[in-house]
């Protein structure tokens, strides 16, 4: 794999962080945190999430700044691919493009503990997502996409968004994300 080209740490407790572009923290000090990923002139970044004791809404990720978990938004967008870690469960629904009846893409059991602390590791990619342990492997373009042909509204973009202990769009909280590690390629 390419070695980083960029690096940063997040802190959840304090909001400290050495974050600047292209990851960029929106909101640090309030549930849900929330932070822009703006991989422009990049492939994939790699996420290292520690939890601890995890409830709820713990890490959320998703393609339209709407997103709400789920695999849905506030119609911002057709290209509205989430990846959800709702307690325990990594969750990843596809965007209105995946095939009914249901989008998800993939589901994990267990993906982290449900007492102690776990930390793990999210490639993510146009259209790719892994994890090595568990394995979860998703590979579709219904998946999160950067800079995706005739998004709507608006132009193609290549911007992520990262709910931390919460969902993107509100309303949604949980505990337990207590740091955040990016590496941009």
């Amino acid at each position: 794999m390419t070695p980083c080209v960029y690096t940063c740490d997040f802190e959840v407790a304090t909001g400290i962080h050495n974050c600047i572009s292209p990851v960029i923290v929106v909101r640090s000090m309030t549930t849900p945190g929330e932070i822009e990923l703006n991989l422009q002139n990049h492939r994939s970044v790699d996420v290292a999430l520690t939890t601890c004791n995890p409830t709820g809404w713990v890490f959320h990720f998703a393609d339209s700044e709407g997103s709400n978990g789920y695999g849905g938004d506030d119609n911002r967008s057709v290209f509205d691919a989430e990846i959800q870690l709702l307690g325990t469960t990594l969750t990843v629904f596809g965007n209105d493009g995946a095939t009914p009846p249901s989008r998800v893409l993939a589901s994990t059991a267990n993906y982290v503990a449900a007492a102690g602390c776990t930390t793990q590791h999210l490639w993510v990619a146009d259209g790719l997502i892994c994890s090595l342990n568990p394995r979860t492997d998703v590979m579709t373009p219904d998946a999160l996409r950067l800079n995706p042909p005739g998004e709507r509204p608006g132009p193609p973009d290549a911007r992520w968004f990262i709910g931390i202990n919460g969902v993107v769009a509100g309303g949604r909280t949980g505990t337990g994300l207590t740091h955040l590690n990016f590496c941009v390629r």
